[in-house]
């Protein structure tokens, strides 16, 4: 018991520098920290230049891997740590179905949102709230869009 109230107080530090639900955009790039709240993740669509893309509650935006499966992450170690996985509880805005989301347990046991069967991460370089610099990164790494019909791609 006392094992997991010092977990859970050292979570709840390591969080407070960082708007994680909802808040105005931050610019010191997504962490695991910023990722990992446990309760609800507002995510919300951004028309941009490269289409409808998934934002986290951090402002900056969200990616999918390839290797992945409906029902596991491939994506763990350091590259969890350069791509931090979007943890929590799914909170749709507007224009987002509540049915297109869902989660998925991860092997350290935190639960990671999916958009339409797909893990979602931050990228740890994109420092500023409009960087989107992993779409494409190694053919794998692709940024979360929606397209006009609701669907992944």
């Amino acid at each position: 018991m006392i094992k997991l109230v010092l977990v859970v107080g050292v979570l709840g530090l390591s969080a407070c520098g960082t708007s994680v639900n909802g808040g105005a955009p931050t610019t010191g790039g997504p962490s695991s920290a910023a990722a990992s709240s446990g309760g609800a993740v507002k995510i919300s669509i951004v028309p941009t230049e490269k289409g409808k893309v998934l934002f986290g509650p951090t402002g900056h935006a969200l990616y999918t891997y390839q290797p992945d499966t409906a029902r596991s992450s491939t994506c763990i170690g350091k590259c969890a740590r350069n791509w931090p996985p979007l943890v929590g509880t799914p909170d749709p805005g507007a224009g987002l179905s509540a049915s297109e989301f869902g989660t998925i347990t991860r092997s350290d046991g935190a639960r990671q949102i999916t958009y339409n069967g797909h893990p979602l991460y931050y990228f740890g370089k994109d420092k500023a709230a409009v960087n989107m610099f992993g779409d494409g990164i190694a053919g794998v790494w692709h940024l979360a869009k929606v397209d006009d019909a609701g669907a992944a791609h």
